[in-house]
């Protein structure tokens, strides 16, 4: 003991002790010396100053307080195992011994080894010669993964006094699994210091698979796809090359071979199925390097996803009328589909229209052929919303017969009225809404000697342009001549009052001849740098050019790339030349308009835009659809001089929403568009599909390829849901956590089937029976796949009516330990650096370090105010006992026995 302090709260009611000693002792000695003499009294009085005092320092609030020798320090050693720190086996091993042999036979060391999982090596014990013994000749834990926080928890409870030990984590802090600053709050709660060691890993050459893109559509058998396989490497050359072998359901298929290069690069591996069903897909790859100079870790070169080939088959067919969708069906069923329909003006069958998401979930796509929201019985729109958003349901639209207004057509689907506000417009991947097309314009005014005159009617036409454009338009503004200049480049129409001012600054004009090829050529070049549906150049002229021919040449060039040319002429012309501008308008795809004064300027300007306006039904021209992006596997296998072939006479004029794509077009609107809604799809063609608009569409190869390709593409990428249950997943490398969200009656219950698929993971599971995790009653399941391959995971709802299954897969390629070359948000000295901190430990360096942080003494403080008064109260009893009782001390009490023992004896004699 040392550092022992005596500490009274209340020190003045010490002064307590005088008048009690007075009270106790003037009594005593105002009694006659025979009296107080008594042994009864003498003890009695020692009694009651006892008391008094016992009573008083315990009023006072006395305390002791001292330090003792702390015989119970604890050092246990958290080593990492785990592959990432491989690199760094020679400084653990010496930091190790360090520890050991400085801290002699006054601390107790243990140690403990852990990767993905925990193994004790070595108990804690003063003998450290034996814990390092153990320690060496111990087998490690699996070290395909880091835990650290289960890892610190586990070492938490193997101290047996938290106050005093100490944790020291070893390791180069890459963490796979669990969440370490979680876990280090409770092991910092419980009062143990968590010191750390980082590890500095080597870094050696690495190539490692990273992903593998597969196509966002449904695959056919026997129709070679593209695989997008990613790969990562921190060496490469010109010399160093990269082979990638795919594999398919363990038989060899395609092997690519390319340079490898340092950084991140894509490879290309084509593939063909050959049959429906489950398709693992597993990559090889292998560097050209020799041994030393090249890869270093295998584990990282070997991917593993796969593709899933359902066979959908069962398709929920609405139309409007009887038999309008007769041609549509026909195309199905080539397909092998078997085909449901209903026909909404028949009341009998409108009836049998599935009134609840568990009949509706039974079909794995839904076509509404000429479907207004109007149409649908009471209720349908919110049970196909939930179908598609919710279970992955695949929906198709399309149009068909119109209705007739006042002798006019309206359509009947896509009707911009009966669609506004409705959630069957909120599922469409279009907007059925009013709205112009954003635009580019290039206003060209001739500003050549004839033109002096009517350089102020050509300001105001180009004014009335501007005041025509959308916020979300572009107009540019050049003058031209003999030669053309550029007076402001392609600007924004939100820039409104900077394009005005450079509009009203055109004053001069050239006394020189008129020269439009120049003129045109620049505005076409202009216009092809921005990204617009619409590009127009708009010619203000007398219409005399000097350069007719070219002018010409320069408009079908332009035209090439979709840019439309229209010319407005200032006063009287030829007939020559009239002509001339007419058909090079026909060419250019504008029109050629006329004005005399600055008002027709203004008029005919805002016509030649109002062009561009979205009609909601257009027919009677014949276009042909337009590929976009060549590259959507809508138009697989489809050319673009397949489709020019194929003439169609209308189409619906719709909006195309933000995140959807239209990869076939026609005349700037999308005729045929599609996009992910919730778990779903849906797509949707703006014209029929009956051959009244479509003409022999659907007859043509192009045509059946193209339905092929879109009906392929909406069904869902997995089994659809069952209605009564969500599934949400969470993956963390080895960990998978599934919550079933589902409503359970009572005896109901759920359980998670588990079963590996890939033949090194049946032989793996089949020494432990992991496959299967079943809770009766939760709805939160866990559950670890540690061994790379592929796996099925059954979701199974139990209850007396009926049994409900949701099937998923998942592909476990390699683990984050091997991930050498991934991108985390917190490197690994990092969060070794947050353990310390938020453990109250510090970042060693030494072996010394350990121990000058450590607990050296155990301070202690002491009431003993309670045994204070326990003791008054028995010494007060004892004090009225021996006032009331005549007592003898022991040695007189022997003496007493001596001397009747002795007359005893002399009576005998």
């Amino acid at each position: 003991m040392s550092n022992f302090v005596i500490d009274i709260s209340y020190g003045w009611l010490l002064l307590l002790l005088i008048p009690a000693v007075a009270l106790t002792l003037l009594p005593y000695f105002r009694m006659n010396k025979h009296y107080r003499r008594n042994r009864n009294r003498v003890v009695s009085i020692v009694l009651h100053l006892t008391v008094m005092f016992l009573c008083v320092f315990t009023l006072s609030g006395m305390t002791f307080h001292y330090d003792t020798p702390n015989t119970e320090n604890e050092i246990l050693l958290l080593v990492d195992a785990s592959f990432s720190s491989r690199e760094a086996e020679d400084k653990k091993e010496e930091f190790i011994s360090n520890v050991i042999g400085d801290g002699g036979d006054n601390y107790k060391v243990g140690i403990v080894k852990f990767g993905y999982d925990q193994k004790y090596v070595a108990k804690l014990s003063n003998d450290t010669r034996e814990v390092y013994r153990q320690y060496v000749s111990s087998e490690d834990p699996n070290t395909s993964a880091t835990d650290i926080a289960a890892a610190l928890r586990f070492a938490a409870g193997l101290v047996s006094n938290p106050s005093t030990a100490k944790i020291v984590l070893i390791s180069d802090g890459v963490e796979t699994d669990g969440n370490a600053m979680a876990a280090i709050k409770s092991v910092a709660a419980q009062g143990t210091k968590v010191d750390v060691v980082c590890l500095a890993a080597n870094e050696n050459n690495e190539l490692q698979i990273t992903g593998v893109e597969t196509p966002l559509m449904n695959l056919d058998v026997d129709s070679e796809f593209v695989l997008q396989l990613q790969i990562n490497s921190n060496f490469g050359g010109k010399d160093k090359n990269v082979a990638v072998t795919l594999y398919d359901n363990g038989e060899e298929g395609a092997t690519v071979s390319a340079e490898l290069k340092s950084g991140k690069q894509t490879l290309e591996i084509p593939h063909t199925f050959s049959s429906k069903g489950m398709h693992e897909l597993r990559f090889e790859a292998k560097d050209s390097v020799s041994e030393g100079d090249g890869d270093t870790v295998e584990q990282n070169n070997k991917y593993i996803t796969y593709i899933y080939l359902d066979e959908y088959d069962n398709i929920l067919f609405l139309e409007k009328e009887k038999d309008e969708s007769q041609q549509l069906q026909l195309a199905f069923m080539d397909m092998g589909k078997t085909v449901t329909v209903y026909t909404m003006d028949i009341e009998e069958e409108r009836q049998k229209v599935p009134s609840d998401i568990e009949t509706l979930a039974e079909f794995d796509q839904v076509v509404l052929v000429n479907i207004a929201n109007s149409d649908m019985p009471e209720g349908f729109d919110a049970i196909l919303y939930d179908y598609v958003n919710r279970l992955g349901g695949g929906l198709f639209t399309v149009g068909g017969k119109n209705d007739e207004v006042d002798g006019k057509l309206v359509p009947h689907a896509y009707n911009r009225e009966d669609l506004r506000g409705t959630l069957y417009q909120q599922m469409l991947p279009v907007q059925a809404v009013d709205y112009t097309p954003p635009v580019a314009v290039v206003v060209a005014i001739d500003t050549s000697g004839s033109m002096s005159d009517r350089i102020g009617n050509c300001k105001t036409g180009a004014r009335a342009v501007l005041d025509a454009l959308n916020t979300w338009d572009y107009m540019g503004v050049m003058t031209f001549a003999d030669s053309s200049a550029e007076t402001m480049d392609i600007t924004p129409v939100s820039q409104k009052d900077k394009i005005r001012q450079r509009i009203d600054g055109i004053s001069e004009y050239n006394s020189g001849g008129t020269v439009f090829a120049a003129a045109v050529n620049r505005a076409g070049a202009a216009l092809n740098a921005i990204n617009a549906p619409r590009k127009h150049i708009m010619v203000i002229t007398d219409g005399q050019p000097g350069d007719y021919a070219d002018f010409v040449k320069e408009i079908e060039k332009n035209r090439e790339s979709n840019i439309t040319l229209s010319v407005i002429v200032s006063g009287s012309i030829g007939a020559d030349e009239r002509a001339n501008m007419i058909a090079a308008c026909n060419k250019g795809g504008g029109q050629f308009l006329q004005a005399s004064s600055a008002s027709d300027f203004a008029s005919m300007a805002f016509e030649d835009l109002k062009t561009n306006v979205v009609e909601e039904i257009k027919y009677g021209e014949e276009f042909s659809l337009q590929i976009e992006t060549q590259a959507s596997p809508v138009v697989k296998g489809i050319t673009q001089a397949e489709l020019d072939e194929i003439k169609f006479t209308g189409y619906y004029g719709t909006r195309l929403k933000e995140d959807a794509e239209a990869p076939v077009t026609a005349q700037m609107v999308p005729m045929y568009a599609q996009w992910d809604f919730g778990k779903g799809k849906v797509g949707s063609f703006m014209c029929d599909l009956g051959g009244e608009w479509s003409g022999e569409f659907l007859n043509s190869d192009a045509g059946k390829k193209f339905l092929n390709n879109v009906v392929t593409g909406i069904f869902p990428v997995f089994p659809i849901m069952p209605p009564d249950m969500e599934v949400k997943v969470t993956e963390d490398n080895y960990t998978t956590q599934l919550n079933v969200y589902t409503q359970l009656g009572e005896g109901d219950t759920l359980e998670v089937k588990v079963t590996p698929l890939s033949s090194e993971a049946e032989e793996f599971y089949s020494k432990d029976s992991v496959k299967v995790t079943a809770y009766d009653g939760n709805t939160r399941f866990a559950f670890d796949v540690i061994c790379a391959g592929l796996y099925k995971i059954e979701v199974i709802k139990t209850s007396a009516e009926k049994t409900s299954v949701y099937t998923m897969y998942k592909a476990l390629a390699y683990s984050k330990e091997y991930d050498v070359l991934g991108e985390s948000e917190i490197s690994g000295s990092e969060l070794m650096t947050e353990i310390a901190a938020e453990g109250d430990g510090i970042v060693a360096t030494d072996a010394l370090d350990i121990f000058d942080s450590f607990v050296k003494v155990i301070h202690k403080d002491v009431d003993p105010r309670m045994v204070f008064l326990i003791i008054a109260v028995i010494l007060f009893l004892l004090d009225i006992a021996v006032r009331k009782f005549k007592f003898k001390w022991p040695h007189e009490i022997i003496r007493d026995r001596k001397a009747k023992k002795a007359l005893k004896s002399e009576a005998k004699r």
